[in-house]
């Protein structure tokens, strides 16, 4: 998974690093170009440092400049950035930005908040649920417009297929409508 990490001391310039590992909201990062070699590699704070997905520079005018160890060994930046991101895997936007920096995906999923579900006997169709508990991924799931009927509860790990955030359906051009037998 890649990043664009400001580059010290210039903090206008950022350069490509993937990250090796996590330790809670640490993260260890290597700059793309040093390839194995581990000496370089480093720890920021997910919470503090200045990390971006893949793309932002580009979005917001800012440079994407080798960093003083690995500048001599890339001849052509332009070509060693398309061919280390050609098919990699970006830090997703949604993490890195704004309140949910950091957070677990489990835990934005609060009591309270809206999913749409796919219909398991038709799964072209969808309907809006509220998680109405969470307990460590377990989702226990009301179709809206049940009020208080706890009849047709129904509990899903938060990663199942099935669930989707809200507005999905309609993007997918999937029929938003209650299921049947509710």
């Amino acid at each position: 998974m890649k990043l664009e990490v400001a580059v010290k001391p210039d903090p206008d310039t950022y350069w490509v690093a993937t990250i090796i590992t996590t330790c809670g909201q640490l993260l260890l990062l290597r700059y793309d170009g040093y390839g194995e070699d581990r000496k370089a590699d480093f720890w920021c704070d997910i919470m503090t440092a200045d990390l971006h997905p893949v793309g932002w520079c580009e979005q917001n005018k800012k440079a994407l400049r080798a960093p003083e160890g690995i500048k001599d060994k890339i001849s052509n930046q332009e070509e060693f950035l398309q061919q280390t991101l050609k098919g990699a895997c970006s830090a997703p936007a949604n993490l890195l930005e704004r309140l949910h920096r950091g957070k677990n995906p489990l835990d934005l999923i609060a009591p309270g908040s809206r999913l749409e579900c796919q219909h398991m006997k038709d799964s072209l169709g969808a309907w809006i649920v509220n998680v109405t508990e969470n307990i460590g991924g377990r989702l226990k799931l009301r179709y809206e417009g049940l009020g208080d009927l706890d009849q047709y509860d129904l509990w899903m790990f938060y990663l199942d297929p099935f669930l989707h955030p809200v507005g999905w359906a309609t993007q997918q051009g999937y029929v938003l409508e209650p299921p049947l037998g509710t």
